[in-house]
Parts: structure tokens; C-alpha cells; sequence
């Protein structure tokens, strides 16, 4: 019924078991995580399950330009801004929700600060995305990012009302 493993089997194992993806996937977590880092993230929101889920989801060719990380209804949640499009990440122990929407459908960010906390609001057609963090900064760089990026796209206010 169970037959040992034979000496062709096992070398053939050892071979296909020294494959060479494992230094970029290496390459690619260090990147993201000192972009994160670069973007005002704290120490608490670098080990959240989103920060260490995020490098699974950024190209090679992406860079995080602003990120940040807070409190929706649902949890805790990371809402990141790269150079190609706005990621919105929630990951639980059993699921994961991600949202991706490209700068042509943002039509606009708001920024509201008060005594203890900012909201971030970011407004695209398709949803609204609301999160409070206690981190003024990052969140500053990433409103800062988006409208920037909706300067450069060209994107009004008179587009929409």
C-alpha cells in the first residue's frame, strides 16, 4: 500500500524545492514595509494583519505614496495610495476585503481633524470610504498624494456638481 521514496524521487524534490522566487518575495516585503514606514504608518499599524497582508497585493513596478490606517465600522483597515491606483484593505482572521479604484474614479478626498482624531473621507463613484485614524500626519501625506493626483488627471469639482 505505501511504497518508500526512491533515491530519483527524493534528488527530484531537493531540485524543484531550491527554486529562486523566495529572495524577491524577500525584496518585494522589505520595500513595502519602508514605504509604509515612509508614509507615517506607526509601529502599531506596521503589525496589524493588513500591513503584513499588503506586499501580497503591490506590483513589483507600484509604490506607496500615502497610507492610512484606522478605524472604519467594520475594524481596523488600511486604505493605501500608490503610484497606480487607491487600495482599501480589511483582513480578518478568515476573510479579506479589498477594494481597488484607480484615480480617475476618485472624485475628491476630505480631511477632517479634531481634538483626538482625523477622518479621512475619499469619495469615488462607485463608493465612499470613510476612516478615522490618530495619525494626522500619514493622513495628511495621503490626502496631500490625492489631490495631487487629481490635479494631474485633471478632475474638477465643476466635473461633478
Amino acid at each position: 500500500m505505501y511504497s518508500p521514496a526512491t533515491r530519483n524521487y527524493t534528488r527530484r524534490n531537493l531540485v524543484l524545492s531550491s527554486y529562486k522566487a523566495q529572495p524577491y518575495v524577500v525584496d518585494n516585503n522589505k520595500r513595502v514595509t519602508a514605504e509604509l514606514r515612509d508614509a507615517g504608518l506607526s509601529y502599531f499599524a506596521m503589525n496589524s494583519m493588513e500591513a503584513r497582508y499588503l506586499p501580497h497585493l503591490i506590483h513589483p513596478d507600484e509604490h506607496i505614496e500615502g497610507a492610512v490606517f484606522g478605524y472604519q465600522e467594520v475594524g481596523f483597515v488600511l486604505l493605501v495610495a500608490t503610484n497606480w491606483r487607491v487600495i482599501f484593505l480589511d483582513r480578518k482572521p478568515l476573510f479579506t476585503n479589498t477594494d481597488e479604484v484607480h484615480y480617475k474614479v476618485v472624485s475628491g478626498v476630505v480631511n477632517n481633524h479634531a481634538a483626538f482624531g482625523t477622518t479621512v473621507i475619499l469619495h469615488t463613484r462607485v463608493k465612499e470610504f470613510r476612516v478615522l485614524t490618530l495619525n494626522r500626519p500619514s493622513a495628511k501625506k495621503f490626502v496631500n498624494y490625492i489631490e495631487t493626483r487629481c490635479m494631474e488627471n485633471g478632475i474638477t469639482k465643476e466635473d461633478y456638481l
